[in-house]
């Protein structure tokens, strides 16, 4: 998970708004995918530091593709991106990667400001996460309909990497399979697989399948990750503006941390020993 500001609205298809969200709104959802085909290697970000307001990304794009054509012989087709000023696409990858190891560049507009060129899949939303545990899981219940490598895999990702599906005798009653856990706290009692058909009117159709994680190892026991921490309140982690937590929620999660202080404390302090004399 990377907490990160966004600013969306120069994105939106027209004269459109974004909806308020629920005070419950989920903070974020996890999808596991393996190795994806590497298509998009001529593709980089570029970043500008000391870092520019918004309104600014445009024409510092357009200064930027100006320098790589003229002084780097690197034309480059670009648009703004909400990370950095804007995602450009280079003629090859190995220009791309020349640009990324020469870094940082000078920029015309005054001495102060630097560009990097950075590879598109290393920005400020990117994290390097730990896989905590290789284990089998058993899910039973699942949906015959369902029982294919598309939607197990789907349900899987959920929680982890799908390794293994051990079915060798075609049996129906469950589903076993090997899976990387990214974290067991995020392995659910149930998955609800739900059809969104228009099948009785406006219903759907749901089926709960229970989880089971069963043995397993741990792969690599000392081995950190860098992900940020949710943040608290049920705040947005990509907010318009710092900080995350507006006044009120601050308020609130301010006493949250005082009463848990205080019974911290209370928990640890000596036990008073009562005399009861003669009783």
């Amino acid at each position: 998970m990377a907490n990160f500001l966004v600013l969306p609205f120069r994105y939106l298809p027209g004269p459109v708004t974004i909806e308020p969200s629920p005070e419950d709104r989920m903070q974020r959802s996890l999808l596991i995918v393996g190795d994806p085909p590497l298509q998009h290697e001529e593709y980089a970000i570029i970043v500008v530091i000391p870092e520019l307001e918004d309104i600014d990304k445009e024409e510092a794009l357009a200064e930027v593709c100006t320098i790589l054509n003229r002084d780097h012989n690197a034309p480059v087709t670009g648009r703004v991106y909400s990370i950095g000023v804007g995602l450009v696409r280079f003629e090859s990858s190995a220009i791309r990667d020349h640009l990324i190891e020469t870094g940082p560049h000078t920029m015309d507009r005054d001495e102060i400001h630097l560009f990097s060129v950075i590879r598109h899949d290393e920005g400020l939303n990117m994290r390097s996460p730990v896989f905590e545990r290789e284990a089998w899981v058993l899910m039973l219940n699942f949906p015959l309909y369902y029982q294919t490598n598309y939607y197990v895999n789907k349900v899987v990702s959920l929680f982890g990497k799908l390794e293994l599906w051990h079915n060798p005798r075609m049996d129906m009653t469950k589903v076993l399979v090997k899976v990387l856990i990214k974290s067991l706290l995020l392995v659910p009692f149930s998955v609800v697989v739900t059809r969104a058909a228009n099948i009785f009117g406006m219903l759907g159709r749901s089926w709960s399948v229970p989880i089971y994680v069963l043995h397993g190892r741990t792969v690599h026991p000392d081995v950190v990750g860098n992900e940020d921490l949710v943040t608290p309140m049920n705040a947005s982690p990509h907010p318009y503006t710092l900080p995350y937590l507006n006044l009120a929620q601050q308020h609130e999660f301010d006493m949250q941390r005082w009463h848990q202080q205080n019974a911290d404390a209370a928990w640890e302090a000596p036990q008073m020993q009562i005399d009861n004399g003669d009783w």
